[in-house]
Parts: structure tokens; C-alpha cells; sequence
């Protein structure tokens, strides 16, 4: 409240910009910041009461102002819902197969492009639901984008992108790319700076060719799990956040009080009683990486001349892990998702039909990134970053300190004191001499995948300024900044293990709880916010344009989900939404 009133201040005075998280920012951009802040510590959700629901809801777009919310849907559809009712305003109509993609014009409010798997564009009249333009291409539609301060925009499709000056009634689609691979994504930046942003389908590359992982396993949220009536606390992951307000434990369980099993970031809207659930697969190094649990070796309860029997209980605890390693990691390798080569391109509006592999227009690119929909990159409206989720290489570990076996067998050292303790005979039976026991020692290569923030702006333009490890990668359908660039909203289009957050009850039947939404403060990309459900998959999810509105989320039964500051107004009835 304090940083308030001394903004509140600022202003009065005539302070005209304050220090925030994309550099100096306006006093108003900051209240702002606080705004959007304030909306996200306690939430509500409702569904927009389609009827009949459509088949599923595939890509989300809100107008400038944020008044409306186009969706594309199965059905062949795009429907338009107001915000603030929830009413469905308008059904669009005229795709012969479904809209995979829909954007609202950055600056005009009532008009609205769709691009269709039946290789066609509309460009609509949101008001009147007028198609004014329509053009036919040879493939599906991968993406859209409308140019922030020129009448064009750009498709995606197949192997192509093109440049359209819409608003010439003579003009046709203009060829500006051609690509090896399939396209899957193009942007403008939001303040019409002359750059444009490509993905395209790639290969893999080895995982010795990956950048170096910037995170570490312990930034990676973990879970307890339910134990005869108590709430233990597994291996975790690293606390994210003290979960204030969050319900954990279940009436008549008691709850560990360790600090450990505050793993989960709290929940954005209400969910009842939870019960922790263990995050048992990490599709990273984060579970791999975690220490060997210690064995026991309690001095009391080795007999003399018993250190045979001990040894060989440790050779079988070592080969029990090597082989849920290996089954673990031949699931998680199934896992992997498909990766993109984004391209950061100059872009010159007024000459927007000049190709743009002419002349050394490309300013950098990001290869391994993870891109399942176009929304699943992201321009900061700051101008200053880009969000992408990219593969990287990470080195499992192992910390001897905290009871890890080696298997290298190295003598202790001859500068070593003689220790004749049944401990410190074990150690060095294994090899561990005592200058060993804090060491960290590599044991193998994985790949993992974090949400970078790569700079736009300085001498570090193009490089990563920022990362943030997630899970479930192949089941990621969107990255996208919020309307201050303060945070980035993470959505997930899939049940996977790793994203197991608890057991909640419904109709005192305990049912499993996914995480499908997160949110990560730029600052220091930590999750402040996640969101569980028991039903929903999320196939598109985006912020709502004005600072403490909230955000909206589609799913693939086709349901759309508004999650605004609470009012009360749906509180109780968020207890059974997914019922």
C-alpha cells in the first residue's frame, strides 16, 4: 500500500515516470502494474454460456480495447463474446473448415482477420459481421498479424509468407518468404518497430549443439503426496511462492507443518480443500537430478563384521534407481515436443513486399524453440522483450553431501586422517574421501526447456535476459505477456503427470487436480499464480488488453473461461465448475 500512495503522490506532484520492471516507466504505467497485480490475488472464473457449445475452441483474440473477445471454434465458426456480460455479441460464419487462427486489428476495434484450414482468409467487419476481404491461398492458415502502423498483414501458410496490403482493393497477397519447412507463426512488434518475427518447422538438433540451461532443477515446483492420513512432503522442487490464501489439507487430515509443503504456488481462483499430489514425472533434470534418497546406515544398527551384508544392500538400492531412470526417461522421450527456428527479420513498412532474405535482413535467430500454435511466442507491449520456450542442455548432478552413491571409485587421499568409524568405513569402501562429500559431480546431458526472455533492446539485443524452467513442454499451448509486461501467462492443453498439483474433493469424492494456467513475475521468474482444473485442456489462453482485466482461456470441449478480479459474484459457484 505504501508504493501506492507514494505513486499516488508522484503524479499529484507532476513525477512523470518511476523506475519499473522494462526501465523507467510512466507514474500511470505503474499504477498500472499495481492494478493488474491487485486482480490477480484473488480471481473468479465463468464460462461464457455458449448454446449450443461449439465442438472446442481453438485460437482467442481481444480487440484493442478490450471489450470483446474473439474465438474460433470447431464448428467452423468465430464467435464474438462481450467481456463484460460474458453474451455472445456475434457468430461469424463462412469458413467451409475451422479458423485456426483469428486477430483483432492492434488499433481498430471492430476489425477482425481469420485464417481458416480451408487456405482462406477473411477479413471481417466485428460490428456489422461483414467479411469485407477474403482471399484464397494454396495451404492451411498457420498465422496472422496485423502490421501496428501500416494497412497490412501478414499470413503464415505452408512453406510461405505473404504480405497483404488489405485495404488496396487492387492488392493481392505478396510472397516475402519462402522456407524449407512448414511455418507455424509471424508477428509484428507491438509499437511498429521494423521488425518481424518468423518460425518455422525444424529437426531437432543434438543435444550437445543446445545453449546451456540458464535455471536449475530446484526452480521447478514440487507436491507431497497424501500418506495414511498425513500430508508428507515428498522431494520438492523448490518452493515458488508462500501460497497466502491458498487451501491446502483436507478437514480431519493434518497438514505437515514443514516449509516443504508449501511447493505450490497458490490458486487464482478457489478451489476448496486440497490435498497435495506428488509432481512425479519432471520431464527435466529436475527429477533425475534430485540426490539419491540416503540410505540409512545407522550405527547402532550395523553389527560388527556385518559390512558385506550393507554393501550389498547398497548395490541394490543403486540398480532399483538406475532402473526407474531408465523407464522414466524412455516415457519422458516419447514426450518431446516439436521444434521451431524463430527468425527476427527487418521490416520495412513502406516497403513491405521486399523479400526479406534480400540483403542480410535477418537480425538473429532462436533455434529449438517449442512452438505447438502461434500464440505460444510472444512480443512484450513494453517493446523491450520476446518470450519463447526454448530446448536446452542441462547436466544432471548429483551432491555427495546429501547421501548421492558414486560410482567412480576414487581412494581417499593420503593427506586423509584415519577415520575408523563404521560411517567413514563405508565411504571409503565406496570411495568418497572426505574433500569429496561437497563436491557436485556431472553424471550425464539432458535436455530441459524454459521460458526465456530474450532482450530487444542494448548491447545485449538478442540474447537471453532472463529464464524460467517449466514442465510438460509438449503439452504447452501459450506464452504470453500480460498488458504491463510485469508477467507471463503459461497455459497448458494437456493432463500430464508433471502437472499434477492436488487432490481436490468434489462430491466427497477426492479427484485429481491439473495445473493448466501459471503465471511468472518477470521480475525474477518465480510463479506467482497457477490455476487447476479437474476437466479443462487449454488450446488457447490470453490476456485481456486493459491492465486488471483479467484473462480468458478457451478449451478443447469448447468452453470459454473468463478469470476476472473476484467480486463475488461467482465465488461459490467457481467450487463446482468442473463438476
Amino acid at each position: 500500500m505504501a508504493d501506492i500512495v507514494e505513486l499516488l503522490r508522484n503524479r499529484s506532484v507532476g513525477v512523470d515516470t518511476v523506475r519499473g520492471p522494462c526501465g523507467e516507466a510512466s507514474v500511470s504505467s505503474r499504477l498500472d502494474s499495481w492494478g493488474e497485480l491487485d486482480a490477480l490475488e484473488l480471481c473468479e472464473a465463468t464460462y461464457a454460456p455458449f448454446n449450443p457449445a461449439p465442438r472446442s475452441t481453438i485460437a482467442l483474440s481481444y480487440n484493442c480495447d478490450g471489450t470483446l473477445l474473439a474465438s474460433s471454434h470447431g464448428d467452423h465458426s468465430v464467435k464474438i463474446t462481450a467481456c463484460d456480460t460474458r453474451a455472445l455479441v456475434r457468430t461469424l460464419n463462412g469458413h467451409r473448415r475451422t479458423p485456426w487462427v483469428v486477430q483483432f486489428h492492434p488499433n481498430d476495434r471492430m476489425v477482425l482477420a481469420s485464417g481458416s484450414l480451408d487456405h482462406e482468409v477473411r477479413l471481417w467487419n466485428a460490428d456489422t459481421g461483414e467479411c469485407f476481404r477474403k482471399h484464397t491461398f494454396g495451404k492451411p492458415i498457420a498465422s496472422l498479424s496485423f502490421h501496428h502502423e501500416s494497412d497490412v498483414i501478414a499470413i503464415a501458410c505452408g512453406h510461405k509468407l505473404y504480405i497483404w496490403d488489405y485495404k488496396r482493393w487492387d492488392s493481392k497477397p505478396e510472397i516475402v518468404l519462402k522456407t524449407r519447412r512448414s511455418m507455424r507463426a509471424v508477428q509484428f512488434h507491438p509499437h511498429g518497430l521494423p521488425v518481424v518475427l518468423t518460425a518455422e518447422v525444424m529437426d531437432p538438433s543434438d543435444t550437445k549443439e543446445l545453449p546451456v540451461t540458464m535455471t536449475d532443477a530446484s526452480e521447478v515446483p514440487g507436491a507431497g503426496i497424501a500418506v495414511g492420513g498425513e500430508v508428507e512432503v515428498g522431494m520438492g522442487m523448490g518452493a515458488e511462492t508462500d501460497p497466502v490464501g491458498a487451501s491446502v489439507g483436507q478437514p480431519g487430515l493434518s497438514t505437515s507443518t514443514s516449509t516443504s509443503a508449501q511447493l505450490q504456488p497458490p490458486s487464482m481462483v478457489p478451489l476448496g480443500w486440497e490435498v497435495p499430489f506428488p509432481s512425479s514425472m519432471q520431464p527435466n533434470e529436475g527429477m533425475l537430478g534430485m540426490p539419491i534418497a540416503p540410505i540409512a546406515l545407522s550405527l547402532a544398527n550395523i553389527p560388527p563384521g556385518d559390512m558385506n551384508r550393507v554393501m550389498a544392500q547398497v548395490q541394490q538400492h543403486q540398480q532399483q534407481q538406475q532402473a526407474t531412470y531408465s523407464s522414466v526417461w524412455n516415457i519422458i522421450g516419447e514426450d518431446q515436443p516439436p521444434r521451431v527456428w524463430i527468425r527476427i527479420w527487418s521490416f520495412d513498412a513502406k516497403k513491405a513486399d521486399r523479400y526479406l532474405e534480400d540483403r542480410n535482413r535477418l537480425l538473429f535467430s532462436i533455434p529449438d524453440a517449442v512452438l505447438c500454435s502461434e500464440m505460444g511466442v510472444d512480443f512484450s507491449p513494453c517493446g523491450r522483450y520476446l518470450a519463447a520456450t526454448v530446448a536446452c542442455r542441462a547436466r544432471m548432478q548429483q551432491s555427495l553431501d546429501s547421501g548421492a552413491i558414486i560410482r567412480e571409485m576414487y581412494p581417499p587421499t593420503s593427506s586423509e586422517p584415519m577415520d575408523w568409524s563404521p560411517n567413514r568405513q563405508i565411504q571409503r569402501m565406496l570411495g568418497v574421501s572426505r574433500d569429496m562429500q561437497s563436491q557436485i559431480m556431472p553424471i550425464a546431458e539432458r535436455v530441459v526447456f524454459e521460458v526465456r526472455m530474450i532482450s530487444l533492446d542494448g548491447p545485449d539485443y538478442g540474447k537471453p535476459a532472463k529464464a524460467k524452467r517449466i514442465r510438460a513442454a509438449h503439452c504447452l499451448t501459450s506464452v504470453q505477456f500480460s498488458p504491463t509486461s510485469d508477467h507471463i501467462l503459461i497455459g497448458y492443453g494437456k493432463k500430464h503427470p508433471s502437472l499434477l498439483r492436488s487432490l481436490v474433493a468434489r462430491n466427497n469424492v477426492l479427484v485429481p487436480l491439473h495445473t493448466v494456467l501459471e503465471l511468472i513475475d518477470t521480475s525474477d521468474m518465480s510463479i506467482v499464480r497457477a490455476l487447476g482444473t479437474t476437466e479443462d485442456e487449454i488450446n488457447a489462453s490470453a490476456w485481456n488488453p486493459r491492465p486488471g482485466f483479467g484473462l480468458a482461456y478457451g478449451t478443447k470441449e469448447g468452453k470459454l473461461r473468463f478469470i476476472t478480479k473476484a467480486t463475488g459474484r461467482g465465488a461459490e459457484d467457481d467450487l463446482e465448475l468442473d463438476e
